[in-house]
């Protein structure tokens, strides 16, 4: 009976090791995948967001002092850069009176898609 006890331990402590390497291999690839090449993590990706909830409370200012938004960022001063992704993509539609602001473009081969945008209902996280 011990020995069985102990080839069934050997067993379970081979094929655990196995298991704990498969785990980690799917953790990584996990990691890789939905990281999106993006630099940062997803208290980055939060801060941004407050970044960016700063740069519409701005433009909101703006529109309300100019009844339009302004056709760059740089007009209402120094804009923060995101903590997570590359850089904000500002354009403004309807002559001033929409915007749309995007952040983390994802490469897809000859075309770039924005992974996360600012819509009058908050933030749109597109993975």
């Amino acid at each position: 009976m011990n020995r069985l006890k102990a080839i069934v331990i050997d067993e379970f402590k081979r094929v655990g090791l196995w298991v704990l390497i498969v785990i980690f291999v799917i953790g990584a690839i996990f990691l890789y995948w939905f990281g999106f090449g993006l630099k940062g993590s997803e208290s980055d990706r939060l801060k941004t967001i407050a970044i960016g909830d700063q740069i519409v409370h701005i433009l909101k200012q703006y529109y309300a002092e100019h009844n339009r938004y302004p056709d760059q960022l740089s007009e209402v001063g120094s804009i923060s850069a995101p903590a997570w992704g590359e850089d904000w993509e500002y354009k403004t539609y309807s002559n001033g009176k929409s915007f749309s602001l995007c952040v983390g473009y994802k490469d897809y081969g000859e075309a770039s898609y924005p992974v996360m945008c600012y819509d009058p209902n908050g933030w749109i996280y597109d993975n």
